[in-house]
């Protein structure tokens, strides 16, 4: 169906002059689905995390590339120092009390459901681990548009003395350990690849980071790729310094089964992992320390027990308990679904807002004194898995070292072993949540749990007889996740050629009588393709290939004004057309 597509009407002046951006293409087809950055409304110095595209010209004259060395055999000992947990160790014991399904049926104790069945175990394997204490860049290959890229630096590190920093090295490169910031327009990354996961049914990448950056801008940004050039991942920008872990660090995760626009790369070859780092042409700050980088594969197929986001307002949440752990002594509260200070979706739970003597958060009330509110999941079996951790997001402010938010196993149902942590945790990266992982291979006391036929996890919240501090703690999107084995040979990654993908070529044509002084193609504040001062009658080439899809366009003109809105833009070569046309 051939078209032109009206994008915006900008009045000027008095002569109605409007800006139209048509195609010189016909019967264009349907554009891919790309990322498209969502979420709630943004931190006042923080930004939150958004689906990104990172593209990265490695062929350009203008890069600079420190090669990597060749791969070495993955590790099958996991590296330990990627397992912190933030808070001190705790232990707690259930009274007795009764269950009661969240989000407040009664349930006898003893109804909690059937654990699932056994299976036997495997060993996931490392392909690359970086901690930044030895020789950099390894088997990474580090480039940028300047002569200053990922390097070590000796200080801001989360384990050790080093962390690395993206301007670090070469002959450009500076020192932030003596207090420099970063440069202004850099566009600096670390790539491991090609791999392969063809025998691999679960894989991720993850790391730890501090970050302080101009936000919205400046954009520390972490994704995959199956060609080396384009990649799909997530970026975050703003200050983020107040993590969990040591020297204000935050985890970072990328599920490779589950990327955005890419999907599943499980089962593929010629894949790539990329951290980047990119900044505008104004305001620097301290930048992004990065540390403890690990690729893990497995030949299991990861699984999840539990994904609970606590948004259904009609469920009753199997295997889900909450309970006030003091019966109604001190009142009565547990945890229960509030419509506020969530990480996604809109709800959350939050320690009193169950209980004879519930509270409102969301109408600005605070938790109580002497709280003792349990929720509580389980039993659930892990016998035979390989991996076994929980992943869940919150954030809290309460008083410091006594009113305490803690995360527990049990293998009984009664006595519980996990980690606390208290004081002001409000403004994480995730929509003011952090994401804690807790491993459960490694839960203190009870050690290793896997190969357990029952096993609870439990979430409280204490409080002492004084003094309350901020809300306390919103918990959400918790995910009891297993890795199971799938029954066949595992093999180690092997080096492959990357897939062609089909791109985007843009051309622009300039039909008004004056310059068309921008045209820019970005998605969720990364831009894709900008080309400036183009002439009266011009065509030229708008930036480098970019994927298909439908993305925002900014135009400038000196004779229609600006306008913007959305284009789409199939695989191949396209021209768009800027002209303007008279109401």
């Amino acid at each position: 169906m051939a078209y032109n597509k009206v994008v915006a009407f900008l009045v000027v002046c008095s002569a109605l002059v409007s800006l139209v951006i048509t195609t010189a293409r016909a019967d264009e087809p349907s554009p891919a689905a790309t990322p498209v950055a969502t979420g709630p409304a943004r931190p006042a110095q923080a930004e939150p995390i958004e689906t990104a595209i990172w593209h990265l010209e490695r062929d350009s004259a203008a890069i600079t590339i420190l090669e990597a060395a060749p791969a070495a055999s993955p590790s099958e000992v996991p590296p330990s120092e990627h397992r912190l947990s933030p808070g001190i160790p705790v232990a707690a014991s259930r009274g007795e009390v009764t269950l009661r399904l969240l989000p407040g049926q009664d349930a006898d104790a003893t109804s909690q459901g059937t654990s699932p069945p056994d299976v036997r175990a495997s060993v996931s394997q490392y392909p690359t681990f970086a901690d930044f204490e030895t020789a950099f860049p390894g088997d990474w290959t580090c480039g940028s548009n300047k002569d200053a890229f990922w390097g070590r630096v000796n200080c801001n590190a989360l384990e050790g003395n080093y962390a690395a920093w993206p301007a670090a090295d070469g002959s450009s490169g500076v020192d932030p350990c003596a207090g420099n910031n970063y440069p202004n327009n850099l566009n600096s990354w670390m790539i491991f690849g090609p791999f392969s996961l063809m025998n691999y049914r679960a894989a991720e990448i993850g790391f730890f980071f501090r970050l302080e950056s101009q936000a919205g801008y400046d954009k520390l940004f972490w994704g995959a790729s199956t060609n080396g050039n384009d990649f799909y991942g997530y970026s975050i920008s703003g200050r983020h310094v107040s993590g969990l872990y040591r020297n204000g660090y935050n985890l970072a995760t990328l599920d490779l089964a589950n990327v955005p626009s890419l999907g599943d790369l499980t089962g593929r070859s010629g894949l790539y992992i990329a951290i980047a780092f990119r900044s505008d042409g104004s305001v620097n700050d301290r930048g992004p320390f990065v540390d403890v980088v690990w690729l893990r594969v497995n030949t299991d197929r990861r699984q999840y027990i539990t994904d609970e986001g606590f948004d259904d307002p009609y469920s009753t949440y199997p295997n889900w308990y909450v309970f006030d752990n003091d019966g109604a002594a001190n009142g009565e509260y547990w945890w229960g679904r509030v419509n506020c200070f969530a990480h996604s979706d809109g709800w959350a739970l939050w320690p009193a807002a169950g209980g004879g003597n519930r509270r409102n958060p969301c109408a600005g009330e605070t938790y109580p004194n002497n709280a003792q509110s349990w929720a509580l999941y389980g039993p659930f079996s892990l016998s035979g898995v390989s991996e076994a951790w929980v992943d869940f997001y919150f954030r809290s402010h309460s008083e410091p070292d006594y009113d305490r938010f803690a995360w527990l196993a049990s293998v009984d149902g009664d006595n519980f072993y996990g980690y606390g942590v208290s004081g002001d945790l409000w403004n994480g990266p995730y929509n003011g949540h952090h994401l804690e992982r807790f491993y459960l291979d490694d839960v203190p006391e009870l050690e290793d749990l896997r190969g357990r036929s029952q096993v609870w996890l439990a979430f409280i919240f204490e409080s002492d007889d004084t003094i309350v501090e901020g809300r306390g703690p919103f918990l959400d999107d918790v995910r009891v996740t297993v890795e199971r084995p799938f029954f066949g040979k595992a093999y180690l990654p092997v080096i492959s050629r990357p897939p062609t993908v089909a791109l985007t070529t843009l051309y622009v044509e300039n039909r008004t009588s004056g310059v068309v002084y921008e045209y820019r193609v970005y998605s969720g504040g990364t831009t894709l393709a900008r080309c400036t001062n183009i002439p009266a009658g011009g065509r030229v080439q708008c930036g480098a290939p970019f994927p298909p899809g439908t993305y925002r366009v900014v135009v400038s003109t000196a004779q229609c004004g600006s306008s913007s809105g959305q284009v789409s833009f199939p695989a191949g070569v396209v021209t768009r057309v800027v002209r303007c046309v008279r109401d």
